[in-house]
């Protein structure tokens, strides 16, 4: 209930489910550095040290902290801001300072992955999935970012800087 009254204050609400293989990565990575610590087996003598124990606890606490920012991204876009956040990486962008959007598909020579990227082309990219997309020119850089409704957000984000 409180999530639907939530969306109803932006023009569109949306979040886009991660690739359930990037996910595994993470729940993966987060496995093993656990074993290693708890059943270290032939490292035994690697983890007597307290100090690498602790740096492996923080190496796990940081996997899990991406993958809860990486499990899925929220679009928020209202009269005045669209709002792009993966957990802990967020970006808020003025509808003023977009000269203009465009639908593109994913193209993965430029981002090389999914998450939080900087672009080879200099754009920044919150990607979710491969599916098709949005490129918002901006003054200082190009911003890109994978949605399943692009057509909506085209259309709205359009009639709002125009």
């Amino acid at each position: 209930m409180f999530k639907k009254k939530y969306q109803e204050n932006y023009l569109h609400y949306e979040e886009v489910k991660t690739s359930f293989l990037v996910i595994a990565t993470y729940i993966i990575g987060a496995m093993i550095l656990a074993i290693l610590v708890l059943y270290p087996g032939s490292w035994q003598e690697w983890f007597d040290s307290i100090s690498v124990k602790i740096l492996f606890t923080i190496l796990i606490f940081f996997d899990l902290v991406l993958f809860w920012s990486y499990s899925q991204l929220t679009i928020k876009l209202n009269d005045n801001y669209l709002k792009l956040s993966f957990g802990i990486f967020k970006k808020k962008i003025n509808l003023k300072s977009i000269k203009s959007c465009q639908i593109e598909d994913y193209d993965k020579n430029i981002f090389k992955g999914y998450g939080f990227r900087f672009g080879t082309d200099k754009s920044v990219g919150f990607l979710a999935n491969s599916s098709t997309g949005i490129r918002l020119k901006l003054n200082e850089r190009d911003i890109y970012f994978s949605t399943n409704q692009p057509s909506k957000i085209y259309q709205i984000i359009n009639s709002k800087i125009l």
